[in-house]
């Protein structure tokens, strides 16, 4: 994997003549963690600055820094800022610890994508036999595994316990007691359909699903962290979040309006598309036009019957685009795979980002305990 230095863009004069503060100030931001720097190619006494993290304080300087605009701005994509070397989005690509996430869903696996995030080998073992969870479907399957190793004393010592996590969650979603000695995504492949095609895609799903910066699941896994719960908690606690319509839900909601809207036809399908201002599976304010992870997935199936046609309308409408959750439901209609496997897919993918959030937000020692306004 190629790291991509290009988000460090600005020279030093560039950022003191947009933020309007000294080198002083600026040294201070970098000292501080405000502004990250990296040394410029070819002459390493100068540096480079990164271009979002000047974008941030240059809003945060706009909107001012009274109590109660800072806590207004907890519900528009803004504060709280929280550093975090895990993942971040830049000029509209997704990184994960440096590495861009779209390139490395080109060859990596799921098990390269925890050894980058959390540092775990996702070893085999052949004799080890979990326990049968029972559930509905995937997902709540994956829930109630997460509740039986919260609330079951396994003998495990730490540098174990994520990868245990992790292997147990596998099989639950599988309904099998026992893993086979292959890649997680052939597994979660072979469970989910009988095509030998939807390996490949499985595999990309899970590397791009894997983290997305403090979205509202690793942000709840980041508070349950810094009050010291347990790694199996702070994972419940995300999935609980995540369970949610407005994140990992929105798959299926996704798939239902779409499907609903492709059956309409002329001033019937129009009508339908304008009564709802947010349609599930478009738009996504961190990036400005289209969702890297969304284009880079649906590459590799085609679109269900009609579905292209409410892209092109929702994109003359409202101007948005497709997103991840678009994307997963639109894979789950054309590949004829069950409902919530997307949104399986999706969330055994991000546990991984939500045990490096939890890792990291206990490194810093910090509570997260925000004020409240009125």
């Amino acid at each position: 994997m190629k790291k991509d230095q290009d988000v460090f863009t600005l020279s030093a004069k560039e950022v003191c003549e947009t933020l309007n503060i000294s080198r002083q100030t600026l040294y201070a931001y970098v000292s501080r963690g405000k502004v990250r720097a990296h040394a410029q190619q070819g002459d390493a006494r100068k540096s480079l600055y990164h271009a979002h993290d000047v974008e941030t304080l240059l809003a945060s300087k706009k909107r001012g820094r009274s109590r109660r605009a800072i806590a207004k701005s907890t519900q528009s994509w803004g504060e709280p800022v929280l550093r975090s070397e895990i993942s971040h989005i830049d000029q509209g690509k997704l990184y994960y610890r440096g590495y861009d996430a779209i390139e490395m869903s080109k060859e990596a696996t799921y098990e390269n994508v925890a050894k980058l995030l959390i540092n775990t080998d996702l070893n085999f073992d052949p004799d080890f036999k979990f326990v049968h969870i029972e559930g509905k479907n995937a997902f709540v399957r994956m829930l109630a595994a997460a509740t039986h190793i919260l609330t079951t004393n396994y003998p495990l010592e730490e540098a174990e316990r994520n990868g245990f996590i992790l292997r147990s969650l596998l099989a639950a979603i599988c309904q099998i007691e026992t893993l086979a000695d292959e890649p997680f995504h052939v597994q979660l492949a072979k469970y989910f359909s009988q095509d030998d095609n939807f390996a490949d895609i499985a595999r990309r799903c899970l590397v791009l699903c894997a983290d997305h910066e403090l979205n509202p699941s690793a942000y709840t896994a980041r508070v349950a962290a810094s009050a010291h719960a347990s790694t199996e908690a702070c994972i419940l606690a995300a999935l609980a979040s995540f369970s949610g319509t407005r994140h990992g839900s929105m798959t299926s909601m996704t798939r239902w309006w779409v499907g609903r809207a492709a059956m309409k036809t002329g001033d019937e399908k129009v009508e339908f598309i304008k009564t709802i201002k947010n349609p599930p599976g478009f738009g996504h304010p961190i990036y400005p036009k289209t969702d890297p992870r969304a284009e880079e997935l649906l590459r590799y199936f085609d679109l269900p019957d009609g579905w292209g046609e409410i892209v092109a309308d929702v994109e003359k409408t409202y101007g948005l685009y497709p997103n991840i959750d678009f994307a997963l439901a639109a894979m789950e209609k054309s590949l004829g795979l069950r409902p919530k496997t997307g949104q399986t897919l999706f969330g055994f993918g991000r546990v991984i980002g939500w045990i490096a959030h939890t890792e990291e937000q206990r490194e810093s020692g910090k509570l997260i305990r925000p004020r409240a306004w009125r």
